[in-house]
């Protein structure tokens, strides 16, 4: 009986770990895909979602105004006005505007980005900060326009939970400019 408990924790974790790689681009349903040549990097680059399910009253905001090119990650603060729980993780994409959209970059390698899969709970008026390693996706950035792409999930409506499995997702954007001279913002 031992064995077959044993066996069937190793399928089970077998089954999360792709699906928590999966799971990390699938915001909206209707999402296309765009690929776009960039000539001054090595950095590929993907049509990301929209913000048509995004929630009010949780906000991501960036350390810095604008990052240097050099940068290898950005500190976010999440903040919470909520009057509920909500859940959020590691996982994350890194994303350029070029001309009118968002597109998200990546390293041109055969290599796969894999996250924790981990729930942190931001409660109402909470506040609470996060990094994220942008040079999973690109050794150097370009000067322009960039957003941290990540999602969280709420956890509760009125006080009442949802319960397991059944949790609204929403995507949530933390936006910084990539230039010569990084600004500090005044987020304490």
């Amino acid at each position: 009986m031992k064995s077959y408990k044993i066996v069937l924790i190793v399928l089970l974790t077998l089954l999360i770990i792709p699906i928590s790689i999966i799971v990390v681009n699938t915001w909206s349903e209707n999402t296309e895909t765009v690929e776009v040549a960039i000539t001054e990097s090595e950095t590929e680059i993907i049509f990301s979602a929209d913000e048509s399910k995004a929630l009010t009253g949780i906000e991501l905001i960036t350390e810095f105004e604008v990052y240097t090119q050099d940068t290898k990650e950005v500190k976010v603060k999440w903040l919470s006005t909520l009057n509920d729980e909500i859940m959020y993780g590691n996982h994350f994409s890194l994303e350029k505007q070029v001309e009118d959209q968002w597109v998200i970059v990546r390293k041109k390698t055969d290599e796969m980005v894999a996250f924790t899969c981990i729930g942190y709970i931001l409660g109402y008026g909470d506040e609470k900060w996060q990094t994220f390693r942008t040079s999973v996706y690109a050794e150097t950035l370009e000067i322009g326009q960039y957003r941290i792409a990540t999602d969280f999930h709420r956890e509760t409506l009125d006080g009442v939970n949802y319960s397991a499995g059944n949790y609204p997702r929403y995507p949530i954007y933390a936006y910084f400019e990539v230039g010569v001279n990084g600004i500090r913002k005044n987020v304490k």
